[in-house]
């Protein structure tokens, strides 16, 4: 992941700069099992850091299986700058979660250890709204940043204002 939040389990990782996911063996993987699963659910670290491997896995997903593809990210700033491929794999997913951390930015910035103020995420997360009956808002109950009763209402008040559904 392109993030170094401090909770994070798999921060020790260090996913960036790590060579690209292996699509054709993954799919291969998913192939051998598709009879005896539903779903396949595509987390990281990051996975849209490699958009277009992911793009090509919903792919041979969706056009060999019936299977319901769930994506599972903190939309990092790739996708802000690539998104004709990112809203391509949003119309390919079933569903998909996103974090973003924390209403204010200023804060989020901090539980992500990263300054992402090179772009405005909240208005990025505005044009998500078209996908609304596929997303869920994911808030991760961190302290001290986010873990107070009032902080956790003002946060699911912000998105729900904002108007996503699913928090």
């Amino acid at each position: 992941c392109s993030n170094n939040c401090a909770f994070c389990c798999d921060r020790k990782n260090k996913g960036v700069n790590k060579r690209k996911p292996d699509v054709l063996s993954i799919w291969q993987t998913i192939d051998a099992i598709k009879d005896k699963i539903t779903d396949v659910t595509i987390s990281g670290g990051e996975p849209l850091l490699f958009m277009e491997e992911v793009d090509a896995l919903c792919n041979l997903i969706k056009k060999n299986t019936n299977l319901k593809i769930t994506l599972i990210s903190s939309i990092p700033f790739i996708a802000h700058l690539n998104n004709g491929l990112f809203f391509q794999i949003l119309d390919k997913v079933d569903a998909f979660a996103f974090s973003p951390q924390h209403y204010d930015e200023t804060i989020a910035n901090e539980m992500r250890s990263a300054n992402d103020s090179i772009y405005n995420r909240q208005e990025f997360y505005k044009t998500l709204l078209p996908y609304n009956d596929k997303i869920t808002v994911n808030l991760n109950i961190v302290k001290p940043y986010l873990c107070t009763k009032d902080e956790i209402l003002k946060c699911i008040k912000h998105y729900n204002d904002m108007g996503f559904k699913h928090i």
